[in-house]
């Protein structure tokens, strides 16, 4: 039930998304003008957090991807399938008394009177 193809694609969407963010994150600090401590340990900081951040983001991707195939078969994943609706069933009234008979009845089951 586990497909390969399903982790190998979660896997590269996560470390694309990472590594995308990631450049993002170099190019803004570095078109600022980066010359005090307190700039390039924050620098440090959030590279050092985006790198962990792919690290979850790919494995979250991953474990997504394996578990999504077999949860798709379960009924409150995809939603419950329609049950059929009984058939309805039909009833004839008798002329004489009133009362209802099934529709396969030749004779009223009350007063014994032919239903067709």
């Amino acid at each position: 039930l586990v497909s390969g193809d399903n982790a190998r694609r979660g896997f590269f969407t996560g470390l694309f998304s990472g590594i995308l963010g990631f450049s993002i994150l170099i190019y803004i600090f570095f078109r600022l003008d980066i010359n005090n401590f307190i700039s390039i340990f924050l620098l440090w900081v959030l590279i050092l957090w985006n790198l962990i951040g792919i690290a979850f983001i790919v494995l979250g991707s991953v474990m997504g991807a394996i578990t999504f195939s077999p949860l798709r078969s379960i009924g409150f994943v995809m939603g419950r399938k329609k049950r059929n609706e009984p058939e309805m069933k039909t009833f004839i009234i008798c002329r004489n008394c009133g009362s209802s008979n099934q529709e396969s009845n030749e004779f009223c089951r009350v007063c014994g009177l032919l239903l067709k």
